[in-house]
């Protein structure tokens, strides 16, 4: 067993709002995806950064077309550096489906916009790690 209900339901709260902060800053640019290899399934994992390759893909190709007609700023000036935004967090509901797997559902705001999360998290030689994660 790993905890009692209540702290196990402690943790997986805590637990999914640093994936959402982290998957969200990955897919910002600011982290590297591998720093969500403590939390994440390797498939999971895959498909995020798989994901955050894309958007860096589309944030260069819209910055080389911005830089024709805008103001030229030298790579590493703070105006390139992505800076993290910390989430706002609203609704988080955590519910045990079975001992041992949780199903997790989070509201967050990163300052532009609003987002929801849904992750399954499963205890894994007495950790908890995602197993299954949709972003929206």
């Amino acid at each position: 067993m790993l905890a009692s209900y209540r702290e196990e339901h402690r943790q997986i709260c805590a637990i999914s709002r640093i994936v959402c902060q982290v998957t969200t800053e990955v897919l910002q640019g600011v982290r590297p995806a591998a720093q969500l290899q403590r939390w994440l399934d390797l498939e999971v994992q895959q498909k995020v950064a798989e994901r955050a390759s894309l958007l860096e893909e589309t944030r260069r190709s819209g910055a080389r077309g911005s830089a024709r007609t805008g103001p030229r700023s030298r790579p590493g000036t703070p105006e390139t550096i992505p800076r993290p935004q910390p989430l706002t967090f609203g609704h988080l509901r955590a519910e045990r489906v079975a001992r041992g797997a949780w199903e997790v559902s989070v509201v967050f705001g990163d300052g532009r916009r609003v987002r929801a999360c849904a992750l399954r998290l499963e205890a894994h030689r007495r950790r908890w790690r995602v197993v299954a994660m949709e972003l929206g």
